[in-house]
């Protein structure tokens, strides 16, 4: 199979689930919940803005 690719940072969703404004920094936190289920449902790539954040987190969730 292909690689799974995913791009939710800073999305839609993201802010209609949070309330937060358009491409507002502080999606960054929804935007790595979303990275993490992707993961966890077997997406290779992610997408993201804050590329540090997403590294760490997926870093610590790999791990356990």
């Amino acid at each position: 199979l292909a690689p799974v690719y995913v791009g939710p940072s800073r999305k839609n969703f993201i802010g209609e689930l949070t309330g937060l404004p358009t491409y507002s920094p502080e999606r960054d936190f929804g935007t790595l919940g979303a990275v993490l289920r992707a993961a966890q449902n077997g997406a290779s790539y992610s997408r993201v803005h804050n590329v540090k954040a997403a590294v760490q987190a997926l870093t610590v969730f790999m791990s356990s």
